[in-house]
């Protein structure tokens, strides 16, 4: 398995396909603004590539690097790729690549598609916050939505309290409405 920046990979059109198709428009913004903010921003987005014989696209991951550690905005792994290991090896790879603490959103566990997700992370060594947390609206025609937020490296919390964390992931990353 590997990551592919998106910017050079022949797999643009999957990527986003598998955004728009994983994400509601409330958790997304248009598409095309990710190259952009690779260009202008500490941002990164990938198209994951399998390790088979035939390398193919299985999903998409885009970061957001910050001094203290790092963001995961959107991940995603193919519906027809799930429950192979390619979730876990990802993570794996960006928790041992980059040496920092990771912050992810996630949804409140009110299913069990949340509650597995959750417990996806936790397996991974995340840790569920009890903060009362909203994201942003993209853009101003979409909607704020109720999240959690997860954390790799509790420890980052001693070096930077929680609140200052979220007003620069709102500041930064949804800039409210771009």
């Amino acid at each position: 398995m590997r990551l592919e920046f998106l910017q050079h990979s022949e797999h643009k059109n999957y990527a986003k396909y598998l955004y728009e198709d994983s994400f509601p428009l409330d958790e997304r913004r248009v598409f095309e603004i990710n190259f952009e903010m690779i260009e202008t921003k500490n941002f990164d987005f990938f198209v994951v590539i399998d390790s088979s014989e035939s390398p193919k696209p299985i999903g998409i991951i885009s970061l957001w690097y910050f001094r203290d550690y790092i963001y995961i905005e959107h991940f995603a792994i193919d519906k027809k790729e799930r429950l192979k290991g390619y979730g876990k090896d990802v993570i794996k790879n960006i928790i041992d690549g980059v040496k920092m603490p990771i912050i992810i959103e996630v949804e409140p566990p009110n299913d069990i598609i949340s509650e597995k997700r959750i417990e996806f992370y936790k397996g991974l060594g995340f840790d569920l916050l009890n903060y009362h947390y909203t994201q942003p609206p993209y853009s101003k025609e979409k909607n704020p939505i109720e999240l959690n937020i997860m954390v790799y490296d509790k420890n980052l919390l001693a070096i930077k309290p929680i609140d200052e964390i979220v007003k620069e992931i709102h500041r930064v990353v949804y800039e409210f409405g771009l």
